[in-house]
């Protein structure tokens, strides 16, 4: 289970690593308000607008805010919803509500996707994720995650520098 937890939890550290350079020059309130707001929604938010390079870092951390603000006050009131009136709600509804987050994810991640190579890695993750989904303990994620990765940095080495600029 430890491990598990650790190996989910990577990620933040890579979503921290690649927004090192406007964090940096933060200070430690900052950067502990920014790290409690660290959610995978939030992210792909606020990568999205930190690769336009239009914001200094005091923007950013307030763009960062505002954004996780919104999340987490939607988070929240969900949560309450879901607890007070969760069981008087048909198996539909929560069948249909259970599908919600990966419809989020996939608003949020594919107008992210810029160049070919962010493309031929999201579509080989999702491929390989939908083919893996059967494997035991959701390790098909873990090789969803592992493919996608794989084939980015493939497509980033093969794919002509003319081909790999942003896709229209």
């Amino acid at each position: 289970i430890i491990l598990t937890t650790f190996v989910v939890n990577l990620r933040h550290f890579l979503y921290s690593a690649s927004l090192a350079s406007f964090i940096r020059p933060l200070n430690k309130g900052w950067k502990g308000l920014l790290a409690y707001m660290m959610v995978d929604e939030v992210y792909a938010i606020v990568i999205t607008r930190h690769l336009k390079r239009d914001l200094t870092p005091l923007e950013l951390a307030w763009f960062f805010t505002g954004s996780g603000i919104c999340l987490i006050s939607l988070w929240w009131g969900s949560t309450l919803a879901g607890a007070l009136i969760g069981d008087v709600l048909p198996d539909e509804a929560v069948d249909a509500l259970s599908f919600t987050l990966p419809l989020i994810f996939t608003a949020i991640v594919v107008p992210a996707l810029k160049t070919r190579p962010m493309l031929f890695s999201a579509v080989s993750a999702a491929v390989t994720g939908v083919i893996c989904a059967p494997m035991p303990n959701k390790l098909g994620l873990l090789v969803a995650a592992a493919v996608g990765i794989a084939a980015g940095l493939w497509s980033e080495s093969h794919v002509p520098s003319t081909q790999s600029q942003e896709v229209a």
